[in-house]
């Protein structure tokens, strides 16, 4: 059967803004960074037509509904510790959108002696409801005091093109 379904599960930053920040605290210096991103989780149920073909190129077609979830995260993170952990994190804005949508795409078959390994080629078109999110403001470069400061709200449809490049593996052969 050419018939598949799944869930899609996705997650991108579009922009970012941080700042330095030295504070004496009892006589030693402390590092600091003030990190803020606006990202992008996409979640979708995904259905999949895959007509069966006996030549190394095979097409398909995703039909995908879902969310999208827009927000922007600020996080205080201590310079001096050797792993980045957060000191804090807030999240300043979220906000959801319906998602839908079609993927095209092609799996091709680069190995011979190895059938269930193929390179993914896709392209996602998602419309999307609108949502309130943080864009970059226009003309304003700074310097800012805190990085949320470089960011101004907006409110539009949040429709994606979503060109993708991935290695797939197929783990049930016939």
């Amino acid at each position: 059967m050419p018939l598949y379904a799944g869930i899609d599960l996705a997650g991108m930053v579009y922009d970012r803004e941080s700042k330095k920040y030295s504070i004496n605290v009892g006589g030693f210096t402390e590092k600091y960074t003030l990190k803020t991103n606006n990202s992008i989780f996409l979640g979708h149920a995904m259905l999949r037509f895959s007509p069966i073909v006996d030549f190394p190129v095979k097409p398909y077609i995703d039909g995908m509904i879902g969310t999208k979830n827009l927000f922007t995260r600020t996080r205080l993170i201590d310079d001096d510790d050797f792993e980045e952990e957060d000191s804090d994190s807030e999240v300043e804005r979220g906000d959801w959108a319906l998602s839908y949508g079609l993927a095209l795409g092609v799996r091709l078959q680069v190995f011979r002696k190895a059938p269930e390994i193929t390179i993914d080629l896709r392209c996602a078109y998602l419309p999307g409801a609108n949502a309130t999110y943080l864009v970059r403001k226009t003309g304003d470069s700074g310097p800012y005091e805190l990085p949320i400061d470089a960011f101004e709200e907006k409110s539009s449809a949040t429709n994606l093109l979503i060109p993708s490049l991935g290695i797939t593996f197929n783990m049930y052969q016939e």
